[in-house]
């Protein structure tokens, strides 16, 4: 009669279903695996993009102030010559250059001539003759 009996309930429900389980937790092992890859990959991609563009600047930069120093070497030489010419040319007058008349500035010299000019006014003013003003 023991053999046409029901084998005995566990009271575990879930034993049943093990292998549907395991198949999910492996799904989304391997989703998050693949999508931590993807992330990794995506991170290097961007790194070495941003070391190109760091390369690129400062090969540009390098490029900018060699182009400066020629510039300015350039500049130089202009000067240089240019003096020269001056020079040469200050050597064949008859006169020396002469120095500055006044240690006063460009500034203070305008300022005189102004109130030289309105001193000249007034006075003239004042001067006037008789039926002329």
């Amino acid at each position: 009669m023991k053999s046409n009996m029901a084998p005995p309930e566990t009271g575990d429900s879930t034993a049943a279903r093990p292998e549907y389980h395991g198949t999910y937790e492996t799904e989304e092992n391997d989703l998050k695996n693949n999508f931590m890859k993807m992330i990794e990959a995506l991170i290097k991609e961007k790194k070495t993009s941003l070391k190109e563009m760091e390369e690129k600047m400062n090969k540009t930069l390098e490029e900018i102030n060699k182009s400066l120093k020629e510039t300015k070497k350039v500049k130089k030489k202009k000067t240089i010559k240019e003096a020269s010419l001056v020079k040469k040319a200050r050597v064949g007058q008859d006169e020396p250059a002469k120095p500055p008349l006044s240690p006063l500035s460009e500034k203070q010299l305008v300022r005189i001539q102004r109130n030289k000019a309105r001193a000249l006014l007034r006075l003239a003013t004042r001067n006037v003759p008789a039926g002329f003003g």
